[in-house]
């Protein structure tokens, strides 16, 4: 804990009015901790907030006087800020840089902290290890004690599209580094499947030639766990047209079954009942003919074609895995 007369005599000079009227109280960020403290005060919880590079905002126990400095804010993290009694949130922006003395000019690195030294001057020091952001980690399963600061653990899994090997738990070793075993390795796509990339969604597509009904295409992608074709986003489609194109090329197929229904107020929805979004609707082709409930894509003329369910086309299933 800082010196609390060397803390007052710097926040003489430093304007509190603006950081206490920014207080949010009952209310904390979860799960995003850097380090925690005990026995402090909210001015040295957001001084040595101030002093740590990473830092981006705070939660205060009141009654425990207890600390916590976070990576994230709720800002860049909402879905984790929480209301909780008894607690006190605030962002690092909110308060004057003025508050961390000679610190307020520190150039210390992304994972160091300030230390104030005599006659202005200061040092740096490790503070943590880093966000863990190798490819395929995910944040999803952190525990409310986890932090990334030196000493402490943190559980990361892998991304639902990769396999896992090894430990969740990460420790921070004291030069900066973490230790762990965790191993995330891609997924193989199911046999007969070829893998694409659309934005960040990985799936894996499979052209099947044979001609079936609607609800026999829709049953034989489920044998896989998968589905036909889910073209929800533009980046999606661009995917799958250069996935037609490098399969279906050469060849007598004009229409394929893809996902896509037609409930009574005529709104089309995918299979989970999301609504198709609004810019399909510019290569949608519909006859509005009574029973047409049902989505092909008909390669000739690039569009979305109503159809009843009984005719028999090609499909294409879809194995997403987030």
């Amino acid at each position: 804990m800082i010196c609390f007369a060397l803390l007052l005599i710097t926040c003489c000079f430093a304007n509190l009015r603006h950081g206490y009227s920014m207080l949010k109280y009952g209310h904390k960020l979860d799960r995003r901790m850097i380090t925690s403290y005990d026995k402090f005060s909210i001015l040295d919880c957001v001084e040595d907030c101030l002093r740590t590079t990473r830092c981006r905002s705070i939660n205060y126990n009141q009654g425990a006087h207890f600390c916590q400095t976070n990576f994230e804010t709720n800002v860049s993290s909402p879905e984790l800020y929480l209301e909780k009694p008894g607690w006190i949130y605030s962002a690092r922006s909110d308060w004057d840089k003025e508050i961390a003395g000679s610190c307020s000019l520190s150039n210390c690195s992304i994972n160091e902290k300030c230390i104030p030294t005599p006659f202005g001057e200061f040092s740096c020091i490790l503070s943590d290890c880093g966000v863990p952001s190798d490819d395929g980690f995910s944040l999803k399963k952190v525990k409310e004690w986890d932090a990334i600061g030196i000493t402490r653990g943190i559980h990361v899994i892998c991304m639902e599209e990769f396999e896992q090997r090894g430990s969740e738990l990460f420790i921070c070793r004291s030069d900066g580094s973490w230790k762990t075993d965790l191993n995330c390795t891609f997924k193989a796509c199911p046999v007969g499947y070829t893998n694409v990339w659309s934005n960040s969604t990985r799936a894996c597509l499979q052209f099947v030639a044979t001609p079936t009904n609607y609800t026999n295409a829709r049953h034989e992608c489920s044998a896989d766990d998968g589905d036909l074709v889910k073209i929800d986003t533009p980046v999606m489609r661009r995917t799958f047209i250069r996935f037609v194109g490098d399969n279906v090329a050469n060849s007598e197929i004009d229409d394929i079954w893809i996902q896509g229904i037609k409930d009574d107020n005529s709104v089309w929805r995918f299979h989970d009942g999301t609504n198709m979004p609004g810019f399909l609707g510019q290569y949608m082709e519909e006859s509005r003919s009574f029973g047409e409930n049902n989505l092909r894509y008909k390669i000739s003329t690039n569009k979305l074609v109503d159809r009843k369910p009984n005719y028999d086309y090609s499909f294409v299933c879809e194995y997403r895995f987030i």
